[in-house]
């Protein structure tokens, strides 16, 4: 766990991704968040504060893609593309 939390990983979201088309909404799924954007976010800051409590490194980045839905295209196309891939 030390290792994958200090793992530079970007958490890349549309920040219009807020539908429930084919999303699980499951029990245990739906207590991740209400949609894509919320579950991601999610994932971040527990991942940041598992981090923050044991001490360890934290080298996660979280990145918003504008006036983007759950769309492949909009997410490639969007300019903080290229900061996501890290270029």
């Amino acid at each position: 766990m030390r290792a994958y939390l200090a793992a530079p990983i970007t958490i890349y979201l549309g920040d219009e991704d807020t539908g429930r088309k084919s999303l699980t909404m499951t029990d245990a799924a739906t207590r991740q968040g209400a949609n894509r954007l919320d579950r991601g976010q999610q994932t971040f800051e527990e991942a940041k504060a598992v981090a923050a409590d044991r001490g360890w490194p934290f080298n996660w980045t979280l990145l918003h893609a504008d006036d983007v839905g759950h769309s492949a295209r909009g997410m490639l196309q969007n300019e903080a593309m290229t900061e996501a891939m890290g270029f």
